[in-house]
């Protein structure tokens, strides 16, 4: 059963880093952060076959963080500055 899990998760991040491939054409940071967020996931796999349950955890959280912020609307359109630069 693990070898079975393993296998589809190196299927599904290997589907992640090639849409990653797919988006750098149209924006190169949104395209390397779902590459490297389906990279951290794949070591998050591999640590968890490991026995490295808190090496997983961290892999697990830059993981999503990188593939959550490379989905956000912001990193398509380049926003405009307001103000000063001050923040809020």
């Amino acid at each position: 059963a693990p070898v079975l899990a393993m296998a589809i998760e190196v299927l599904a991040c290997s589907v992640l880093i090639v849409m990653g491939f797919g988006h750098l054409g149209e924006t190169l940071l949104k395209g390397t952060q779902a590459i490297a967020g389906g990279f951290a996931l794949l070591c998050a796999g591999m640590a968890l076959m490991d026995g490295a349950v808190s090496i997983a955890l961290l892999f697990l959280a830059a993981g999503l963080l990188g593939l959550a912020r490379a989905s956000q609307f912001g990193i398509d359109h380049v926003r405009g500055r307001r103000g000063l630069g001050v923040i809020g």
